[in-house]
């Protein structure tokens, strides 16, 4: 890069370990290398685009390495930041995983129910109930009975008109 088309940040000596230990990761994984700029611009785009869907998730990674770097300030004794990046990159994948299944079963029940089988969406439901919370499940299960009472009602009325016809 030209002298020009620079600037100098200040990041921690963690982070800088940490960005570095990325970089050879990557540069390992797609025989490409990469600058600390690209990287960063990556992840700030990555960024961008998860904190509509997680902005829980987001927001809870910042604090948590906001509050770290706090803390591990030479007078504090210092919390390992480095640990708390491998295990915070594990729960992270773990939560938008867990997000994009949950979202991922429920389009399939939606579509389940308008494609007229309901019943599959209930089996479907039902084996997926640790992903959604009771709200959830009573809302997709209210979902469901219903179309379970939409398409079996004229059956059941055209059997009482019979019965009734029968009768007369």
């Amino acid at each position: 890069m030209k002298e020009v088309n620079t600037k100098t940040i200040r990041i921690t000596k963690d982070a800088y370990k940490i960005l570095s230990a990325e970089k050879k990761k990557l540069a390992d994984f797609s025989d490409t290398s990469y600058t600390y700029s690209d990287i960063i611009l990556t992840g700030l785009s990555l960024l961008d685009v998860l904190k509509d869907s997680h902005d829980t998730v987001i927001q809870d990674l910042l604090n948590k390495f906001k509050n770290a770097r706090l803390e591990n300030r030479p007078s504090s004794g210092g919390v390992g930041i480095e640990e708390l990046f491998t295990k915070t990159v594990e729960e992270v994948k773990a939560q938008i995983c867990s997000k994009f299944l949950e979202n991922t079963i429920r389009a399939v029940i939606t579509h389940l129910i308008e494609k007229g089988f309901p019943e599959a969406a209930m089996e479907v439901l039902l084996t997926n109930t640790h992903l959604f919370n009771e709200h959830e499940r009573n809302s997709l299960s209210f979902e469901i009975l219903s179309a379970i009472a939409d398409k079996t009602e004229p059956r059941i009325r055209e059997h009482l008109w019979k019965k009734l016809d029968r009768h007369i």
